[in-house]
């Protein structure tokens, strides 16, 4: 059954390695999103290296469950991050009802990410791997849009070419986008409506929620 794709809380969780960044860097995403009728909540979280990968996830399911307590608990949402929000809203989705992930340019295997930033955000009890969605055992089965650019750093397009290789078939709703002549840093911003072809896509993957 789907979902009353005009009353959508999305989620869209800045990155910056964990390390950096401001809820205020995903407002980009407003207008944009707002021609769907989308309700856009920004989430911020404790950055490391003060707070690790466990803090971050607790606070933004503060944040998701302080909306559900404001506007119910049967909400429709949509969980979104780029970079690093990217990593954390995957695992944010495994504690709540969610109705579909956009995950842009995320890191997906910390194995072989940066050694000072995943450094910060692991410990021994909760390793790189551990916290890695290319190793993830269970299958997910929530629609996602993956999307990466084409300037991107090599890693983010093998990160992101490899994870959707793990998942497409999980879901007849997963789709993949990439964002033409549009670096990393950038991405957010090339959401918008005058970049037809991801406006498509997008357009075509939410009606597929409905």
């Amino acid at each position: 059954m789907g979902i009353n794709i005009n009353n959508i809380f999305l989620f869209n969780i800045h990155g910056g390695a964990w390390e950096y960044g401001y809820p205020e860097w995903m407002l980009f995403t407003y207008e944009y999103f707002k021609n769907y009728n989308l309700n856009l909540v920004v989430p911020g979280y404790r950055l490391a290296p003060k707070s690790k990968f466990k803090e971050q996830i607790e606070d933004i399911n503060n944040s998701i469950n302080f909306i559900k307590k404001q506007y119910g608990e049967n909400l429709n949402i949509i969980l979104a991050g780029h970079s690093a929000g990217a990593h954390l809203a995957y695992y944010a989705s495994k504690y709540h009802k969610v109705n579909g992930l956009i995950l842009s340019s995320g890191v997906y295997d910390l194995t072989k990410y940066t050694k000072k930033y995943v450094d910060q955000i692991t410990s021994k009890n909760i390793p790189s791997k551990s916290i890695s969605p290319i190793y993830d055992n269970e299958e997910i089965k929530t629609p996602i849009l993956l999307t990466y650019t084409e300037l991107e750093e090599q890693i983010y397009i093998d990160q992101s070419k490899d994870f959707y290789s793990k998942i497409k078939d999980n879901n007849s709703k997963n789709m993949i986008y990439t964002f033409k002549n549009v670096d990393h840093y950038h991405e957010p911003n090339a959401m918008n409506k005058n970049n037809q072809s991801w406006d498509k896509t997008f357009s075509n993957w939410l009606q597929k929620l409905a």
